[in-house]
């Protein structure tokens, strides 16, 4: 953008934030800001999501962050960009705090820092956000911005496999493949102690989103679920189906299809 460009897009924002502030909560500037941008008025947009980010709606402050990644209404700014999903950071909002993380991992609009990287995934995988979770298992597992600590990779591999999964599916794929490896873990003895109970509660809440694997996948842990089941006694099936129900605090709901597959 030209200085005089850039300086008229400047004055807009500054005499816009007269019009559009009075009496107007950073909310309602923010979803006006979003339903401008939804119908192509993206100068007006851009406007209105910046008023609400400078009045510290911390979604808000998010968007403008991403506006300024995306170079969409604005002049591209990775400085500019990290400085807005910093605010959102610091105010809570997991999103922002996930795009932080991947900001200081890769040095972008930020001074690399793995250290960084790690302690906002930390953050973000407090508020259940299911891929920086992965994220800290991975951190933990090759000592990446931490040291390496088996414990608690297995501590928040369970903390994410005991989510209730979301309708999206790259996030709900992460509690699957938690579930799944857990499983697999108590089941050979893998870095934790064997137990095949166990390991049959994991494969029974595994079944509970299986449909965000492909079917020979699926049809893979059928097959091993059918062995494992072979050598539990009556008494140990009810016990895992308990546990199971324990470690999320739910109802199993698809037990009925433990051996058959299901389409996304």
């Amino acid at each position: 953008m030209k200085p005089i460009k850039q300086f008229l897009f400047t004055l807009i924002l500054a005499c816009s934030s007269i019009v559009f502030c009075y009496g107007q909560s950073a909310e309602e500037l923010f979803k006006q800001g979003k339903d401008s941008l939804a119908f192509g008025n993206v100068q007006a947009g851009v406007i209105l999501i910046n008023r609400a980010a400078v009045a510290g709606l911390p979604e808000a402050e998010y968007a403008l962050g991403t506006l300024y990644q995306q170079g969409n209404g604005v002049e591209k700014n990775d400085t500019t960009a990290a400085f807005w999903m910093i605010k959102a950071s610091e105010n809570g909002w997991r999103d922002a705090q996930y795009q932080l993380a991947y900001l200081y991992a890769g040095g972008k609009g930020v001074q690399h820092s793995l250290d960084k990287a790690f302690e906002w995934s930390l953050k973000c995988a407090w508020l259940r956000h299911p891929e920086c979770m992965q994220n800290v298992i991975n951190c933990y597992g090759d000592g990446t911005g931490t040291e390496k600590s088996m414990d608690s990779v297995i501590t928040w591999m369970i903390r994410l496999g005991k989510l209730d999964a979301p309708s999206d599916l790259q996030f709900s794929q992460y509690i699957t493949y938690a579930r799944v490896n857990l499983a697999t873990m108590y089941q050979v003895g893998d870095k934790v102690k064997k137990d095949a109970v166990r390991s049959y509660a994991w494969y029974l809440l595994y079944n509970e989103t299986k449909r965000d694997f492909a079917a020979p996948e699926q049809k893979k842990y059928i097959d091993i679920i059918k062995m494992a089941e072979k050598k539990l006694k009556e008494t140990e099936r009810k016990k895992a189906r308990e546990e199971a129900v324990l470690l999320t605090g739910r109802p199993l709901k698809n037990l009925a299809n433990l051996f058959q597959l299901e389409v996304q």
